[in-house]
């Protein structure tokens, strides 16, 4: 059984299973447009947030 005890540990464990869905050759056979949807914008997000705090300290190093 698995105990959720935030929001935030259900946004990691989207983010996680889209991670492994995005490796299979067709990932989103069978799964709801609107879940699959929301998920690809939370990882975009995810994914956008890394680049800038990485450009971030890039510049701050300089």
């Amino acid at each position: 059984m698995i105990t959720i005890k935030s929001k935030q540990e259900v946004t990691d464990a989207i983010y996680s299973l889209f991670q492994e869905l995005s490796q299979w050759k067709r990932p989103f056979e069978g799964i709801p447009y609107d879940f699959v949807t929301a998920v690809r914008a939370e990882y975009e997000a995810r994914r956008k947030e890394k680049i800038r705090n990485k450009l971030k300290s890039l510049e701050e190093d300089c």
